[in-house]
Formats: structure tokens, C-alpha cells, sequence
């Protein structure tokens, strides 16, 4: 399957931005036979994966699944050593996959896994000393090597407490809790040094919150950031590139909605913008990975049609206009392709700037101090993004290692 919508996009801007673009949607192949809502979800080294989640028959699973998007297909793999379950949650760290909690028709689940795709092997790790939950927030920080997990919900109601997992360690630490009310299905991410999380399901009487945080692992504090454009429940979220994304999801009463949602976030000028979402109903408890800047979006309930959607969806996350959040740091990069060693060059005076190199999944490979220079040797050869901060100023450029 393969068919194309574009839209042309005329955005709604929350903050100084100003973006346009025209966004295509192109429709490729789902878990056509084999739907679900709830899939744990991620990509790594160019191919996506899902696990897990509760089937049509509305019972949780343990099935699991390889997509490659060079053919368009999907590969079934080893079943997912744990106990079947859905509602649970999952990220990537360092080339490996985590997944854990949720539950099942007998157990919340407090368990973390860990999955190597070059062996094709799971690991069981330490369990969270915390209640176990259905969907909670998960949040890996690539510069500290952290995990982060919280809120989410059992029998006896909704969270907010908020827990650390030391990947190195394989132990966990409990941080303070998340400020904002107690509330399960919220959105979240990793963006640099934060994690970032909000939206979601509290016992107000709308139901579906719109406030917004960061957690600041450095010293294990909080801040509230700007609203989201509305309020949102059970969609699904990813990161690209510096910027958040929050797609699809209920409205406020948990109600659906046409058309559905697409928003970024931007956490330099923290400000979020409205962009064309996939197209149909709004799609509760979908997934998502992101390939090579293509984010995929399947799964999930259409409960305006009353149907578990087969089809999946992709945009090109480029196609998308960076946002200008009043980034004065000029600046740029030589050669370019480069081999060994990149030379930056700006107008700026950068004597104390970060310089951090991401690639295209968002993953933080490199973090160093500004020296004119930046060694990439320990790099395989690819398309990555260079960031440099500088007095709260950031700037991004891509180039290439040969």
C-alpha cells in the first residue's frame, strides 16, 4: 500500500514562530492481520519495531514485530519473553530497546526489560521498587544515562510519583514527584538534558489535562512550561531533531475527534506549534517510530468508525520548516562531508558554548565543550545533527560523515 495526501499547510502558532511547508502523508503497510491497540513501539539502526498491546479480541499480547521500510514489510519475530500484557510503555537507549510495565488481566506490572536487536535477545533488569502501573510516562536521558518513569495508574487510582533507573547500575532511585495532578496516559519525550511530559488524564471534570513540564535530571527538579494547544489524552509522541511531537490521541471526555492533531514543540523559545495531522478520525492509544526523520503512525482505536485502523501512516519530519525561535547564532560547519574532524565557524564569539552532535533518531553521540573544532572519528558514517547552545541561544546544521 501506497498511496499519497498532501496537505498545505496553514499553521496556528502558539509563541514567536513562523513556519510554512506543504507536509505529505503517504499510507504504507500496518499490522494489517494482526491490529492492536497500546503497541510498545521504537526504531533502531533503520528498521522499526512493536510489541505487546491488547488484539481485537481485547486481550493483552505478547507478539512481536519487525518493519522494514526498504520493502514496505513486516517481520514477525520471537515472542516477547515476559508476561503478555498491554498498556505498557518502552524507549531506546544506546542501540537497545526497554520495555516494561502495563498489565494484565491479574497483574499491574512493575518489570523492566531490555532488548539487543544484533543478538535478537531480551533482558530482564531490576524491577521498579514503586506500585506497578498501566501507561505511564517513560523518558530516557541520553547524557546522563537515565530512565525515568512515572504517574500512570492502577485499581487504586491515578500517579504522580516519578522514579530514576540507572542503566549502567540496573538500580533505581525515587525523585521528587511530578508537580502537576495525579493522571495516567500523558505525553512525554526527551529533548538534550530534559524530559519533558505533560497532557493526559487527570480527575478533572474534562477529564484531559493541557499543562505542560520539564525535569531537570542535573538537579532532579521541575519546572511548568508553556500549555499545549489543548488538551489531549492517549496519542502518541516521539522526538526529532530538538523538537517534541505530540500526534493524534483523545480530546477533552476521552472524545475523538476529526480532523486528528499533530503539534510540536519547540523547548528553546517553549512554544508549541499546530501542524496537518494523519489523515481520518483522531486514533486513541496508536504508535509511532521515527526512520531517517519518516515518522510511522499505526495502530490504535478509530472509535468514531469503530475500527482497529490496519493502515499506517508516514510524514517526512524534513518536509516539515525548522521553527525560528529567535536563534542568533551564526554559524557553519567544514568540510562538509567530513571524515575525521569537523571545523565550526561563527560570527558569534562561542568561547563557552556546548556543542552536541545527535543522529537523526535523536540519539546524543557527542557533548563537548566549543574548541573550533570537534573530532567525529567514533562515528559511523551517516547524516547527523550538529547543535550549538550558547547563552540560552541554539542552533542547529546537518552534515555528513563520509
Amino acid at each position: 500500500m501506497n498511496r499519497k495526501i498532501t496537505y498545505a499547510l496553514g499553521l496556528l502558532f502558539f509563541g514567536l514562530s513562523g513556519v510554512t511547508s506543504a507536509q505529505t502523508w503517504t499510507e504504507k503497510t500496518g499490522l494489517e492481520s494482526n491490529t492492536r491497540h497500546h503497541p510498545v513501539t521504537w526504531a533502531i539502526d533503520g528498521f522499526g519495531y512493536s510489541a505487546t498491546g491488547t488484539n481485537t479480541s481485547n486481550l493483552p499480547t505478547k507478539d512481536f514485530y519487525k518493519y522494514d521500510p526498504s520493502n514496505d514489510s513486516w517481520e514477525t519475530l520471537t515472542d516477547f519473553p515476559g508476561p503478555a500484557r498491554s498498556f505498557s510503555i518502552g524507549g531506546v537507549y544506546n542501540g537497545e530497546a526497554y520495555l516494561g510495565f502495563g498489565s494484565n488481566s491479574t497483574t499491574y506490572h512493575d518489570d523492566l526489560w531490555k532488548y539487543n536487536p544484533t543478538t535478537e535477545t531480551w533482558t530482564e533488569l531490576s524491577t521498579c521498587p514503586c506500585i506497578g502501573r498501566n501507561h505511564p510516562t517513560l523518558t530516557i536521558n541520553e547524557e546522563y544515562g537515565k530512565l525515568y518513569v512515572g504517574k500512570g495508574n492502577d485499581d487504586a487510582g491515578n500517579l504522580d510519583d516519578w522514579w530514576e533507573y540507572d542503566i549502567a547500575t540496573d538500580t533505581w532511585t525515587q525523585m521528587p514527584d511530578f508537580p502537576g495532578t495525579e493522571r495516567h496516559h500523558p505525553f512525554h519525550f526527551s529533548i538534550g538534558d530534559f524530559s519533558y511530559t505533560g497532557l493526559g488524564h487527570d480527575l478533572n471534570p474534562q477529564m484531559a489535562r493541557s499543562d505542560w513540564y520539564r525535569f531537570n535530571p542535573s538537579d532532579n527538579t521541575w519546572d511548568q512550561l508553556s500549555d499545549a494547544p489543548g488538551a489531549r489524552i492517549a496519542g502518541t509522541q516521539f522526538s526529532y531533531n530538538g523538537l517534541g511531537y505530540v500526534l493524534s490521541g483523545d480530546a477533552e471526555h476521552h472524545g475523538a475527534t476529526f480532523p486528528s492533531i499533530f503539534w510540536v514543540y519547540e523547548p528553546n523559545g517553549d512554544q508549541w506549534t499546530e501542524l496537518n495531522p494523519h489523515p481520518g478520525n483522531s486514533i486513541w492509544a496508536p504508535g509511532s517510530f521515527v526512520i531517517d526523520g519518516v515518522v510511522h503512525f499505526f495502530g490504535g482505536v478509530d472509535y468514531i468508525d469503530q475500527t482497529f485502523p490496519g493502515e499506517m501512516w508516514t510524514t517526512d519530519l524534513d518536509d516539515i520548516a525548522s521553527i525560528d525561535s529567535n536563534e542568533d547564532i551564526t554559524f557553519s560547519v567544514f568540510p562538509n562531508p567530513a571524515n575525521s574532524n569537523l571545523k565550526i565557524q561563527a560570527s558569534n564569539e562561542l568561547e563557552n558554548s556546548e556543542i552536541k552532535i545527535y543522529n537523526l533518531d535523536g540519539r546524543l553521540l557527542i557533548h563537548e565543550n566549543y574548541q573550533g573544532s570537534i573530532d567525529i572519528s567514533s562515528i559511523i558514517s551517516g547524516v547527523y545533527i550538529l547543535e550549538i547552545t550558547n547563552n540560552d541561544q541554539t542552533s542547529t546544521v546537518k552534515f555528513v560523515k563520509e
